[in-house]
């Protein structure tokens, strides 16, 4: 998957994470007898990451970390260094928004974004610039990023 976003395949990366994400194994009683791990967790062997050679394949929470960091790191794109986020999303061409909710202590900040929005805002004032600072101050926030 990540593959596939860095060469700008959003939409076959989008298709790829459908068909592992473990959700869609157990969405029926059948399909969870079947699959017969929790919800939240892949088999190790179905991630295409080669592994380094000496260490065990990931069991499945290992398997499913490294595929939601993917989802949030490389489709939605974010990254936070310290106290900085910058959202810089790769998804597929039909979506129009997506919301990504983070609580930092006491704090909640909602960070959208949407391809209405033009300019980056934090609680309705522009920022000038492509990151925020984020911070435990006890209050919920608004971000909007412009999704291009």
């Amino acid at each position: 998957m990540r593959a596939l976003l860095k060469n700008a395949r959003h939409d076959e990366a989008f298709e790829l994470l459908m068909a592992l994400n473990p959700l869609h194994h157990t969405d029926t009683p059948e399909r969870q007898e079947t699959f017969q791990r929790a919800p939240y967790q892949l088999h190790g062997g179905m991630h295409a990451a080669p592994m380094i050679p000496g260490r065990a394949t990931p069991d499945g929470n290992e398997a499913a970390a490294l595929l939601y960091a993917a989802v949030l790191e490389d489709l939605l794109g974010l990254r936070r260094i310290g106290s900085t986020i910058r959202l810089s999303p790769h998804v597929p061409a039909d979506w129009e928004d997506f919301t990504i909710t983070l609580q930092e202590g006491t704090s909640t900040w909602h960070i959208s974004a949407e391809r209405r929005t033009k300019a980056l805002t934090l609680d309705g004032e522009v920022l000038s610039g492509s990151e925020i600072t984020i911070a435990d101050d006890g209050k919920i926030h608004h971000v909007h990023f412009p999704l291009a």
